[in-house]
């Protein structure tokens, strides 16, 4: 019987947990256990050949045997054997250009692939879910009149929601930012059905606002069909509660009113006509806006434009308000981190995308995208053949919160360094990151920076929002080169950073060597190849119950489950070697010009840069040129 040291074990373990998926397994050398019997020996030759047969012609057989008892375990076919790892085979370090979804329709392929995400819209009920019970206990919600409630078909005259009584039923107006093909509409309608469940406490309307003349098509068809259409995912209920059924279509059917228009383009008229509407009971603006704008880097598909641009909508003094003073934002905050990454082969296939074709329909004869876009373009990619070097650290943060939430979450968070939902990411001591925030215009690589907490998006003189950032981020090294962090996408394995910790060889500063035993290595370090991008997003903070309903593909608060999003990768044109002893150092910007209408050729870009400092004499050893200055290479429109 063959049996590995326990350290073995979770050396193959880890290895079958990281690459299992592209792993090819040889096995050779000479056999120790039960080689093969030599025709010379006492045994008789068919002893022989049957001997041989049972452990292969090398003698090797049970090694193999062993390796894939191990491939069967728990610990493994729980990453490699699951639905969501056998989705992501086809993208494993596979670069895709991110998504445009304000400027370009999405095709219904990729909805339903995002409509198959399990944890996503769960975590959206249970935010929804949070902000009425919270809206309930302080009476945040119109009530109905006496004259809508004899309208109204059901009614309790007590009921009790969250421990508090309720006597009253409450009209409650929800607006879907971006309603795609109906995942939110019906993540809210489960939300109020499991609010309503044993008696009606809640009155919805559900506002969906979607630009894409198929998924409105989609949308009224499904109304028409009470919620479900053959060969659709939306009327799977996929990641729903129990209330998440197309009886709550049906229930709700005449609650639901779609919106044909691109919410940047809303009119006075627009709302106007949207809050009038035809039902018996008159609802007001909405009190609740729910929305999934949110891309691989938390705010690189423009959601802060999007949501800004209804709350301007909203705050002119001669136009209807479509949404109240107190309107709650779901997600509320959003945070993007940054981590530098070592990976040869996504440097490599970053280089390869020089000689594709800028436009996929243009065919092999389409003008190549060249190597300066192809190195200066941050891609969408699940990363596999690549290691995080280090804790991941914020760059950007964007708040929704009213002016109302926002005291109310310093009342109970105060400067951020609470243990509250509110702190969305906690950092080891050693990090430290620096945020610029509001119109970085200062020269590049200008280090004057600010130490305040994350600050919400800040308006200019003119009173519009100005959502530039400025972010320099420092890593100082790492002896486990961040071994808990993985490939950057998945949970942090706080296990294997312990044990990195465990076997992290001496080293001697002053004369650059590793110790390691008897012996002594000089050099080492390690060489990265560029950062990655990932969000962390708080759908809702519930105050009261200190409780919240998050989102994050960041690898220290992962969403385990969830596969919305793969992380953003940010080549650098010429890899970077980081010796020992010295720290990275990562330079973004968000930058913006046109203004914020598409109509004026507006644009949202980052540029960035990296350097590699030494620790002790704070000499920089080796930087990279900015990438992607002005938006050359690569943009988002407006």
């Amino acid at each position: 019987v063959i049996i590995a040291s326990i350290v073995l074990q979770m050396l193959l373990m880890e290895v079958l947990r990281r690459v299992g998926r592209t792993l090819r397994v040889l096995v050779e050398g000479g056999a120790r256990h039960n080689p093969p019997i030599p025709a010379s020996t006492d045994k008789t030759a068919a002893e022989a050949a049957q001997s041989n047969t049972a452990n292969g012609a090398t003698g090797c057989l049970a090694y193999l045997q062993y390796l894939r008892h191990l491939r069967q375990r728990p610990e493994v076919t729980n990453i490699l054997d699951t639905e969501e790892s056998h989705l992501e085979v086809p993208y494993l370090d596979t670069l895709q250009s991110p998504l445009q979804p304000l400027a370009d329709d999405l095709e219904f392929q990729t909805y339903e692939t995002f409509e198959r995400d399990p944890v996503k819209y769960r975590n959206y009920q249970a935010a929804i879910e949070l902000a009425l019970k919270d809206g309930l206990m302080v009476k945040k919600f119109d009530e109905l009149t006496q004259n809508e409630k004899m309208m109204s078909t059901q009614h309790n005259a007590s009921g009790m929601v969250g421990g508090v009584s309720v006597g009253s039923v409450y009209k409650v107006t929800i607006v879907v930012v971006g309603a795609g093909r109906g995942p939110l509409i019906r993540a809210a309608l489960a939300a109020v059905a499991d609010i309503n469940r044993g008696y009606e406490v809640v009155k919805p309307r559900i506002i969906a606002i979607e630009k894409n003349p198929s998924a409105v098509l989609f949308l009224n068809s499904l109304l028409r069909h009470g919620g479900s259409i053959s060969g659709g995912c939306v009327g799977n209920d996929v990641g729903l509660g129990s209330g998440g059924t197309a009886s709550c279509w049906e229930e709700y059917a005449h609650c639901i009113s779609i919106v044909d228009r691109d919410v940047r383009d809303l009119t006075s008229a627009d709302v106007k006509a949207i809050l009038s509407g035809t039902q018996p009971i008159q609802f007001g603006a909405a009190d609740i806006m729910v929305s999934e704008l949110l891309g691989s880097f938390g705010d690189n598909e423009l959601s802060p434009e999007c949501l800004q641009g209804v709350a301007l909508t909203s705050s002119s003094p001669d136009s209807p308000c479509l949404l109240k003073h107190n309107c709650i934002s779901i997600p509320q905050r959003y945070v993007s981190f940054a981590a530098p990454i070592s990976s040869m082969r996504l440097h490599s296939e970053a280089r390869a995308q020089a000689y594709s074709p800028i436009s996929p329909t243009d065919g092999p004869g389409g003008q190549p995208f060249g190597a300066l876009k192809a190195m200066e373009t941050p891609y969408v990619v699940r990363a596999h053949a690549a290691a995080q070097t280090a804790v991941e650290q914020p760059c950007f943060e964007f708040s929704h919160l009213s002016r109302e939430q926002e005291m109310l979450a310093r009342h109970h968070v105060g400067d951020g360094t609470g243990s509250s939902g509110l702190q969305l990411h906690q950092q080891p001591d050693s990090v430290t990151s620096t945020m610029i925030e509001g119109n970085p215009q200062q020269q590049h690589g200008n280090t004057n920076s600010s130490t305040s907490p994350l600050a919400s998006s800040m308006t200019d003189a003119g009173g519009s929002y100005n959502n530039d950032r400025y972010a320099r981020l420092e890593f100082p090294f790492d002896p486990t080169y961040g071994a808990g962090c993985g490939c950057g996408y998945g949970k942090f394995d706080a296990a294997v950073a312990h044990m990195a910790s465990q076997v992290v060889p001496e080293n001697d500063s002053a004369t650059g060597t590793v110790d390691v035993g008897d012996t002594a290595m000089t050099g080492g370090g390690i060489t990265i190849h560029g950062f990655l991008g990932t969000f962390d997003a708080l759908l809702y903070y519930s105050p009261p119950d200190d409780r919240k309903s998050s989102i994050s593909i960041a690898p220290s608060t992962f969403s385990e489950g969830m596969f919305s999003w793969f992380p953003l990768y940010f080549p650098l044109r010429e890899p970077l070697h980081v010796p020992v002893d010295s720290t990275v150092v990562i330079s973004i910007w968000r930058r913006s010009d046109g203004g914020s209408s598409r109509t004026c050729g507006g644009r949202v870009w980052y540029e960035w840069s990296a350097e590699v400092v030494c620790q002790q004499t704070s000499r920089i050893l080796s930087s990279t040129p900015i990438h992607n200055p002005n938006g050359r290479s690569y943009h988002v429109r407006l």
